[in-house]
């Protein structure tokens, strides 16, 4: 270690000085980078939700498959792509889709309140009455009496019992 007799840094304090500011910027260009993808993730949404309006559902698709790998655009992409799989008629991508929203944080409670409801009717209407319960218990834990969730719970509850 070489010091200048007390007046300046060391050798090591200088490396180490050093090393914190190249550890800097690397985190300053993570940072500029994430958010670099989250401005795409969000323009790949912006795009999704132009072609979801003029029913380009193809070009929507591709758009919302990118959008879906932010963090920040994974609840509503993800919804977007279940509801495109429902309306082609294709319920178990929807329901695959649905749960993956589902994982995400919603961005509103109604938001999450809303896909729970669709996912469990589509289960329901796939004829997995269990996982279409267990959805709507969820619902119910959080929200009460929800639309007809009540109605739904029982009925179920009774095709599981055989009764």
């Amino acid at each position: 270690e070489l010091d200048d007799q007390g007046g300046g840094e060391t050798v090591r304090d200088a490396a180490a000085g050093e090393a914190t500011g190249a550890l800097d910027q690397a985190f300053a260009r993570i940072r500029t980078d994430a958010e670099s993808d989250a401005d795409f993730s969000a323009q790949h949404m912006t795009l999704a939700r132009t072609y979801l309006e003029i029913g380009m559902l193809d070009e929507a698709v591709a758009s919302l498959q990118t959008a879906v790998r932010s963090p920040r655009q994974r609840f509503e992409a993800a919804a977007a792509l279940g509801r495109v799989h429902e309306r082609r008629g294709e319920p178990a991508l929807a329901i695959a889709w649905f749960e993956r929203a589902a994982e995400a944080p919603a961005p509103t409670p109604e938001a999450g309140r809303e896909l729970l409801y669709d996912l469990g009717t589509l289960l329901d209407g796939a004829g997995e009455t269990s996982r279409a319960l267990a959805v709507f218990l969820e619902l119910q834990a959080d929200a009460g009496d929800y639309r007809d969730v009540p109605a739904r719970i029982d009925r179920l509850a009774r095709v599981q019992t055989g009764g």
